[in-house]
C-alpha cells in the first residue's frame, strides 16, 4: 500500500460505504485536549471541528479531555496526564469504537504515543490513529520508544514529515486541514462595506489581515514592516495567552489588534483586502494553517511564507499564481508581494480552496483508517 499520495481529492467516497456497509453500523472514537465550543486556535479547532464532520458520516463519540464542550456528539472527562481513568475506559469500552483517533495539543511526543496505547488498551479491538498537526523531533531514544508503542496510523500534515517518520519505523501520511466553504465565502462589495462599519474598521484603506496568536513565533516584526506601507488587522485569540511586547509594539505601530473572540471570523476575511501569513518557525502553526485556507475560500489574495505543507496541497506554481496565492522564500519580498496584490488584485482562490473541505478531510481520513483497519484484521 503506497502512504504517500501525490494529492488530495476534492471528493472522496467514505471506504467502509463504498464496499457497503452499513455506515451507520461504523463507530469512530476522536479523543483530545482540545475539543471546545470556542476554538480559537489551530489545533483544537481541528479536533472541534473534525468531530461534526465525522458525525456526518457515521456514527461518532469525541471525548474532550481539556476545555469543557457542550457540543453535540462530545462527552467531558477529568483525568490524569497519562489518562489512566477508570470512568475513562468505560465510556471507552461501552462505545466500542472501531477506530480510535487521538489529536493531542502537544502534537506527537513521546508522551501522546503513551496516552495512545493507553487509550488503545481500553479497547483493544479498535485500530489507533494519531493526528499530529506540529513538528515533534526525536532522538533515537525517543524514536525507540515510539516504535515500541506505534500507533496503526500517524497522520501529520506535510509529505516531508510523514517521509521522516516513515523512516524512524512508524507507518505515517499526510492529511491536511479542511474548511468551511459554506461558512467562509466570497462577499460584494456593498456587503465589505458594510462589514468594515460594523467592525470600525476603515473603509478607503488597504487591509492586509493576519489571524493568530501574539507571539514570538508568529513573525510579528514582519508584520510591522508591512504596518508602514499598509494597514495591518490582526485577529488573535486569547486561549494561550500573548507576549505582552509583542502586543505594545503593534498597538504603538496603529495595527489594528482585534482580540476578543469572534464568533464570526468570517466576515473579517470577508472585509480585509488580501491575507498575509509571515510565519516561518514549525512551532508558530500547525502545518496546514486553518487561516490561510479560511481566507482563500472567502476568495482573498493571499501571501504567504512557503510553510509546512501549503506546497503540497498547492504544487503548480502556475496554478497558484493565477489563482492569486503567492508563496515567498523569504520576508525580504514580503512587501513587494503585497504591493503587487494591491496594484493588481487577482481573486481565485477559493477554487483551490474548495477542494479541502471538512467534508473531503473527514472522508479522507475513514478512508485510509478503515483500510488499516482490514489490515489490521488480516494480520490478526
Amino acid at each position: 500500500m503506497n502512504f504517500q499520495r501525490a494529492k488530495t481529492s476534492s471528493v472522496i467516497t467514505p471506504l467502509a460505504v463504498s464496499r457497503g456497509v452499513d455506515a451507520a453500523s461504523q463507530r469512530v472514537c476522536v479523543v483530545s485536549e482540545g475539543i471546545t465550543d470556542f476554538a480559537d486556535e489551530g489545533i483544537k479547532k481541528f479536533a472541534s471541528t473534525l468531530v461534526q464532520a465525522f458525525g456526518s458520516y457515521t456514527q461518532v463519540l469525541g471525548i474532550s479531555l481539556g476545555e469543557p464542550s457542550k457540543a453535540l456528539n462530545v462527552v467531558n472527562h477529568s483525568t490524569n496526564k497519562l489518562l489512566l481513568s477508570p470512568s475513562l475506559r468505560r465510556q471507552v469500552r461501552s462505545f466500542a469504537p472501531d477506530i480510535i483517533f487521538y489529536v493531542p495539543t502537544a502534537s506527537n511526543t513521546v508522551f501522546s504515543f503513551l496516552r495512545l496505547k493507553i487509550l488503545a488498551s481500553y479497547y483493544p479491538q479498535a485500530a489507533t490513529i494519531l493526528v499530529a498537526l506540529q513538528p515533534r523531533t526525536h532522538g533515537r531514544l525517543g524514536q525507540w520508544l515510539n516504535r515500541r508503542m506505534a500507533p496503526d496510523l500517524v497522520f501529520v500534515q506535510s509529505r516531508a514529515r510523514a517521509a521522516r517518520i516513515q523512516a524512524s519505523g512508524l507507518r505515517a501520511d499526510w492529511i491536511p486541514s479542511g474548511v468551511d466553504v459554506e461558512r467562509f465565502t466570497p462577499v460584494s462589495a456593498d456587503i465589505r462595506k458594510t462589514l468594515r462599519a460594523k467592525h470600525g474598521l476603515p473603509q478607503d484603506t488597504f487591509l492586509a489581515l493576519h489571524v493568530g496568536h501574539i507571539s514570538k513565533e508568529r513573525n510579528i516584526p514582519a508584520l510591522l514592516e508591512i504596518q508602514r506601507d499598509h494597514q495591518v488587522v490582526f485577529v488573535t485569540g486569547n486561549s494561550v495567552g500573548e507576549d505582552s511586547e509583542m502586543r505594545r509594539r503593534l498597538d504603538e505601530a496603529g495595527v489594528i489588534v482585534l482580540d476578543q473572540y469572534l464568533d464570526a471570523i468570517e466576515e473579517i476575511y470577508q472585509a480585509a483586502d488580501c491575507y498575509v501569513f509571515p510565519v516561518s518557525s514549525e512551532t508558530g502553526s500547525i502545518e496546514t494553517p486553518l487561516s490561510v485556507l479560511e481566507a482563500m475560500a472567502c476568495n482573498l489574495p493571499v501571501v504567504s511564507t512557503r510553510f509546512g505543507g501549503l506546497e503540497d496541497l498547492f504544487d503548480s506554481s502556475d496554478s497558484r499564481a493565477e489563482a492569486g496565492l503567492t508563496l515567498i522564500d523569504d520576508l525580504q519580498g514580503l512587501g513587494a508581494a503585497i504591493a503587487q496584490v494591491r496594484a493588481n488584485p487577482v481573486a481565485g482562490t477559493r477554487e483551490l480552496a474548495q477542494r479541502y473541505s471538512w467534508g473531503s478531510i473527514a472522508s479522507r481520513l475513514l478512508n485510509e483508517s478503515y483500510e488499516i483497519k482490514e489490515l489490521r484484521k488480516q494480520v490478526i
